[in-house]
């Protein structure tokens, strides 16, 4: 059970992260867009009859996934750019160490004890938890590119509190192709399969198993609904965060 925890406890880290750091990533002047964009048309959301959809617009708090392309298939090296950025930005880095830290505080049963005591454990962890966050995120741009999955995110059009939660969710089994039509979200699976097996070369004995690979790749799914959910919620975390003083609106042009 503690292992579970232990995993939890990231995805929560992971979630809980996004609004200072990307914020800090987005923009180095900590400013939010002056206006929004000017509405574009892409095909119907097939889980929001009637919808058009946009990518997540570029806020602070979507800037750990990187800034949409304009609308349409991405290009391979646009692709390229887009999973460069998740998976080596700065909230890349740091998120394992909040990681590695519970890990240290409150390691699972058995854990062995050059994997809790000293720097070279906190390496060790740290090591672990970066190396299956790098192999989730290029294990999803490859996916996706073969299959021409479009990797962005598109918000849901409704102001239903609710439905934009079931968007949200949705969109993480099943999102779109390049050419707008509805596909299960293969990337995201792959990913996440990828994520939790891939560790089972370093993780310590009796971690390296499939029971574990399984756990950590069910969290790391887990932390893409998360991730939906951010974005797709977004515009209103910036206004809170604006509120708060934590970052600031940038003045309108004259």
């Amino acid at each position: 059970m503690r292992a579970v925890s232990r995993r939890i406890a990231l995805a929560a880290t992971l979630l809980a992260g996004f609004s200072p750091l990307s914020s800090a990533s987005a923009q180095s002047s900590h400013t939010l867009p002056s206006a929004p964009q000017p509405a574009q048309t892409q095909p119907s959301n097939p889980n929001d009859p009637g919808a058009t959809l946009a990518p997540a617009p570029a806020t602070p708090l979507m800037a750990v996934s990187g800034k949409p392309a304009a609308i349409g298939p991405m290009t391979l090296r646009e692709r390229f750019n887009f999973e460069v950025h998740a998976a080596f930005g700065p909230f890349a880095f740091i998120v394992p160490v909040l990681g590695s830290g519970y890990t240290m505080i409150r390691p699972p049963a058995n854990y062995p004890h050059d994997w809790t005591d000293g720097p070279a454990a906190f390496a060790r962890n740290y090591g672990a938890e970066f190396g299956s966050h790098t192999a989730g995120r290029f294990t999803q741009f490859a996916t996706a590119a073969i299959l021409h999955e479009d990797p962005r995110y598109y918000p849901s059009s409704s102001s239903h509190f609710g439905r934009r939660v079931v968007h949200a969710l949705y969109f993480t089994v099943f999102d779109q192709s390049d050419r707008g039509t509805r596909m299960v979200a293969v990337s995201n699976i792959a990913a996440a399969g990828a994520s939790g097996f891939i560790g089972n070369l370093w993780e310590p004995a009796g971690f390296n198993d499939t029971p574990h690979a399984l756990e950590r790749g069910s969290i790391q799914f887990a932390t893409y609904a998360g991730h939906n959910l951010l974005l797709e919620f977004s515009p209103e975390l910036s206004k809170g965060l604006v509120k708060l003083h934590l970052i600031h609106p940038k003045p309108s042009n004259p």
